[in-house]
């Protein structure tokens, strides 16, 4: 069976298939709903650079923290709209608490580094002293 589907962009179809991963792994359109906040992950030798979206997201309101090899950024996008809903006549803009948790390896969180700018939480990560890369000189 297949459905129709309004998106942003048009409609598209969507299977039963597609519809069930939508809802294990959640919409990375959607950071807002309480599913998945888009992240980019870099590396280079010595450190991995975290960067998730979090526009309209204030400082105080996440939370980064890492165990077990796992980074974790967690917060909450207030709404700007009262919670009376009187004189209230559309609500698009998203918000309420969002979670995403990376598997980032051994890092030297100690050393961790976040900067909120501009929408972006950016995070550099030190890699471990055993996992920099390291080059072996051939006899």
């Amino acid at each position: 069976m297949t459905c129709l589907t309004p998106s942003r962009r048009s409609v598209h179809y969507v299977t039963p298939f597609d519809e069930a991963i939508r809802q294990f792994f959640g919409d990375a359109s959607s950071a807002y709903d309480g599913k998945v906040a888009p992240v980019d992950i870099e590396s280079d030798e010595k450190n991995i650079y975290v960067v998730l979206e979090a526009p309209g997201v204030n400082r105080e309101d996440i939370s980064i923290q890492y165990q077990d090899r796992v980074l974790t950024i967690s917060g909450e996008k207030k709404s700007a709209v009262s919670d009376e809903k009187n004189g209230v006549h559309l609500s698009e803009i998203r918000h309420g608490k969002f979670s995403r948790s990376v598997r980032v390896g051994e890092v030297d969180f100690e050393k961790a580094e976040a900067k909120l700018d501009k929408g972006q939480l950016k995070i550099t990560l030190p890699k471990s002293q055993d996992l920099q890369a390291k080059k072996l000189d051939i006899r």
